[in-house]
């Protein structure tokens, strides 16, 4: 559904995805399921910001599993979060600023993190 050229059976299904991905139950198998890939996709969906913030809040909650943090890095999501970081919408930076602390607090995301410049 998140693929469907219809915005707003992307915007049910990120709404969903972003609602599954707050229980902790369900995060780690999320991840395991190719989340990461379908979350860059939406973050890169340049004609919605609305969509763009609903990955970047589904990665904030995915974002707060100890277990999830290094995979979330290692696997180039931390790109496209800086990338939606310097959108002019509050909500979206805001989201993005919640995502970066959580990931920050794994020790090997830190020299990625400044790296990519997410300390500027």
């Amino acid at each position: 559904l998140l693929k469907s050229r219809n915005r707003n059976i992307v915007r049910q299904a990120a709404y969903a995805l972003r609602d599954i991905c707050a229980n902790p139950k369900h995060k780690v198998k999320c991840m395991k399921e190719g989340t990461f890939v379908a979350l860059a996709r939406m973050m890169r969906q340049q004609d919605t910001q609305e969509i763009q913030s609903l990955a970047v809040a589904t990665a904030r909650h995915l974002s707060l599993d100890d277990e999830i943090k290094r995979p979330m890095v290692k696997e180039g999501l931390l790109r496209n979060i800086l990338n939606c970081a310097v959108l002019p919408n509050i909500d979206l930076q805001c989201q993005c600023a919640g995502v970066l602390a959580n990931l920050s607090e794994n020790l090997e995301n830190q020299p990625v993190m400044v790296a990519e410049r997410a300390t500027g």
